[in-house]
């Protein structure tokens, strides 16, 4: 009975942490200010408490948030864009690879933690499954945090630049038809390394998301059991995805996101120990190379893409960078590219790297 009281007490905390985080506009603000303020009351008082094996609910909910921006018209889309998803995905893989190796090389870090550091997907989805396979998910939250702080700080200002200098020169159109994708397509790819910004979103039918999460619940449970690797997160993004694939989207109200990041961020919080914040010196290197990291997969991976494809160039930037797909999406209307070939490839970024990287990652770790 008292573990039950000081585990509200603990949710409670970290709810208010996010509410800091959330009113300081910070870059996955919820979940960070949650990570940062049990970190501290759990350092302070020796009393915090987090049931461990709640992180399969968080797992599912986050998997069913990622399959409610998915219906036919977002994969109508991904169709239309093969080649540009292709080559982008086996880049970040290769660029993952390298760079997470490097990490591991020339840091204290294991090769787990390494690698889902590097991994281009969502904060809190690789911070939450890396502990499924023997990765240290305060390492991977604050590496991974610290990604979307450079992305989000620094490259706008560095793709507008960009942008400046290509002013005026008409690039190739792209070869995908988007008259039928309507400008809610951008609301698809509702980041989810963010800040949900649907706190004031009209209200959603009950009854509708009820199914989407009985079917995440349902394809979390089977992926679970069977053992594959971060099932509860696959499961529910591959239950989640096909009944809004069947019926329509479901619009993830903001109240159930802020209840899954603030979870997540008590459940990474709850991990660090008084030796974890003695280890922060020594992830100045890992931050160095994932500064490096992004330029690569921003640059490298966009040229590549604008290259082998009819793309316009700052459309491929923006697919390649891996922050929040909303934010990109957004960010993309005001330098004028193809918002709706960004949002779509930001999504099937997010989908692929949560589908297939644990399991790719967990086979290279097992390997070195």
């Amino acid at each position: 009975m008292e573990d039950i009281l000081w585990f509200l007490i603990t949710i409670a905390v970290a709810a208010c942490g996010g509410y800091i985080g959330y009113r300081l506009k910070l870059p996955a603000g919820v979940m960070l200010g949650a990570m940062v303020i049990t970190v501290l009351f759990n350092l302070t008082t020796d009393r915090g408490v987090f049931f461990g094996d709640l992180r399969i609910g968080i797992q599912i909910l986050a998997g069913a948030m990622i399959g409610s921006r998915m219906d036919i018209i977002v994969v109508r889309g991904m169709q239309k864009l093969i080649l540009p998803i292709v080559l982008l995905v086996f880049s970040m893989f290769i660029l993952n690879i390298v760079f997470g190796t490097a990490m591991y090389l020339l840091s204290p870090l294991d090769a787990a933690t390494a690698l889902f550091s590097a991994a281009p997907g969502g904060a809190s989805d690789m911070a939450i499954i890396a502990e499924d396979l023997g990765a240290y998910p305060p390492h991977v939250a604050i590496l991974q945090l610290s990604r979307l702080i450079i992305i989000f700080s620094v490259m706008p200002l560095v793709f507008r630049r960009v942008a400046g200098r290509v002013v005026g020169q008409r690039q190739a159109a792209p070869d995908v038809d988007t008259a039928d994708l309507p400008a809610g397509v951008v609301e698809a790819a509702g980041s989810n390394d963010t800040v949900p910004h649907s706190l004031t979103a009209p209200r959603v039918p009950w009854e509708r998301l009820l199914l989407l999460i009985t079917s995440a619940a349902i394809g979390g449970t089977i992926f679970f059991v069977l053992g594959v690797t971060a099932g509860a997160l696959i499961g529910g993004m591959v239950g989640g995805t096909i009944y809004c694939v069947l019926t329509g989207k479901v619009r993830f109200p903001g109240g159930l996101k802020v209840i899954m990041q603030v979870g997540a961020g008590a459940f990474i919080g709850m991990r660090v120990e008084h030796e974890t914040v003695a280890t922060l010196p020594e992830l100045v290197m890992p931050l160095l190379i994932m500064f490096l990291g992004i330029l690569a997969f921003s640059f490298g991976t966009g040229w590549i893409i604008h290259r082998l494809t009819k793309l316009n160039l700052m459309t491929c930037l923006l697919a390649s960078t891996p922050g929040g797909q909303q934010e990109m999406a957004l960010l993309s209307e005001d330098l004028e590219a193809d918002t709706p070939s960004v949002a779509i490839m930001q999504t099937a970024r997010l989908v692929t790297v949560i589908t297939f990287f644990p399991t790719l990652l967990g086979i290279i770790t097992r390997i070195v």
